[in-house]
């Protein structure tokens, strides 16, 4: 049958074009990751436990709330091996934010230059988050303990919208809240910090002193050199003096919690991955049994060549020939293919193009070098 040559050749370059595909579809992705995992959080994961402690189920109001945080955080600040602890009505890539609208006292009209993350937090928190303090102070413990406090602390990005490069220590500020406005004191600027995304700019937050929204649950910071599982103890041990009815989240680090963020990215890339490393073995046998069963088929013709003379290394490079070329096409369809895949992921890219020449390059080598290698092999 003349078709069936035709259709081995075709059915082995499309084998190679699909393993181009994915494997550029995986470099990609890899790449992406890699750059997500180098932006710069604000804040300093390592060594930080976080979980949250709901008391909703047991209807505690807001006064015994905030004797449970400042029990628990002295409790434990005194333990061996932990650094830091704080409470946060929020904590980045974990539960999730309230938002207010921000602008400078006295500014007249309806416009509110800058909607940010409202985050009430004891005083060690930027201690135990690693987060830089770039001018100011961090709040005092009699801040902490008053409700009526109105020192706020803001992320550089907040202060440069509401004060460009003017000094924002002392300046007031004011909230819009349901009931009409709150006044605000600028006791210090912090750096900002990633709250939900590692894609985009960095979230603005402005920090209070005073939980006020937080009787369904609070969240502890901890910043140790202890395991989740060990904190997960000192805190049951704690809990239980206090109220052993009170529900505990599981421990995260706060490596994971930012890890999880980019899961499906990972996830996928890793999928590819596996799929290309499937393809491109089966490129490889397929293009071997090709050129092979080619050899096989014409045995007789190169019997003769050889009988006229035909030297050696010419008889090679004919075999060749046939595999190189579908090698060649192959590659070709394989980055049609990328660049109509690469489309479809550009919503998990980040960093990098669609259309990265070097990435299309590489594997386009890496592909050529994986089939020479089956062609080598196949004449003998």
């Amino acid at each position: 049958d003349r078709a069936a040559p035709r259709v081995r050749s075709a059915l082995t370059t499309l084998q190679v074009g699909a393993s181009v595909t994915l494997v550029i579809g995986a470099v990609l992705l890899a790449r992406s990751v890699d750059r997500l995992h180098r932006v710069p959080l604000g804040f300093d994961p390592a060594g930080v436990t976080t979980f949250n402690i709901y008391t909703d189920p047991q209807g505690y109001s807001a006064a015994r709330l905030h004797a449970l945080r400042v029990e628990a955080i002295g409790w434990m600040a005194h333990q061996r091996g932990i650094v830091a602890v704080a409470s946060a009505s929020a904590i980045p890539f974990g539960n999730s934010y309230e938002m207010v609208d921000l602008r400078t006292l006295g500014s007249t009209g309806k416009h509110w230059p800058v909607t940010v993350i409202a985050n009430g937090v004891s005083p060690d928190y930027f201690k135990a988050m690693g987060i830089a303090v770039l001018a100011g102070r961090t709040f005092a413990a009699a801040e902490f303990a008053d409700s009526t406090s109105d020192a706020v602390i803001l992320s550089q990005g907040a202060a440069r919208t509401l004060f460009g490069p003017a000094n924002p220590i002392g300046a007031r500020i004011e909230r819009r809240i349901y009931r009409g406005t709150v006044p605000l004191t600028v006791v210090g600027v912090v750096s900002d910090t990633r709250a939900s995304s590692l894609r985009g700019v960095a979230e603005v937050t402005a920090y209070i002193p005073w939980v006020e929204s937080g009787e369904f649950s609070t969240a502890l910071v901890v910043r140790s050199s202890l395991a989740p599982a060990q904190i997960q103890r000192l805190v049951s041990e704690e809990l239980g003096r206090f109220d052993p009815s009170l529900p505990v989240s599981p421990m995260e680090s706060l490596t994971q919690s930012v890890n999880r963020s980019i899961a499906p990215e990972r996830l996928f890339g890793r999928l590819l991955g596996v799929l290309a490393v499937i393809a491109g073995l089966l490129s490889a046998v397929g293009l071997y049994s090709v050129v092979a069963y080619s050899v096989m088929e014409r045995t007789r013709e190169i019997g003769v060549r050889v009988a006229l003379g035909a030297r050696a290394t010419r008889i090679v490079a004919m075999i060749l020939r046939q595999g190189a070329h579908m090698a060649v096409a192959g590659v070709l369809v394989g980055v049609a293919g990328a660049y109509a895949l690469s489309h479809v992921l550009s919503g998990m890219l980040f960093g990098v193009a669609p259309t990265d020449p070097s990435t299309y390059v590489a594997a386009a080598i890496v592909a050529l070098v994986h089939e020479k290698a089956g062609l080598v092999l196949a004449p003998r």
